[in-house]
């Protein structure tokens, strides 16, 4: 398995292109959906939560 990155974005000016298409090349870009009416943007530590559970939700599949 090969690891995977997730690089810090600044909120104000984006991924630089050298890390778009790192991203790319490894997967792809992956975005969290917003309501941009009542956030603006995620911190980091956020961001990343929410990717990490998303990820554990998938690994581990469905309960019931």
């Amino acid at each position: 398995m090969r690891p995977r990155h997730a690089p810090r974005v600044a909120s104000r000016s984006g991924c630089r292109r050298q890390a778009v298409a790192a991203c790319q090349a490894s997967g792809g870009v992956r975005r969290i959906p917003i309501d941009e009416r009542h956030v603006r943007s995620l911190n980091l530590s956020v961001a990343a939560g929410i990717g990490l559970f998303e990820a554990l939700r998938q690994l581990d599949g469905p309960h019931g």
